[in-house]
């Protein structure tokens, strides 16, 4: 694995799980 895709990856990665805790969390604020 290059280091290039590797970063690649692990930025594809951290933007899904800061995604992922946001719809999370917009699930349980009140409106």
């Amino acid at each position: 694995m290059s280091i290039i895709f590797n970063g690649h990856y692990r930025m594809k990665h951290r933007t899904w799980i800061t995604e992922a805790l946001r719809l999370h969390f917009e699930e349980h604020l009140p409106r």
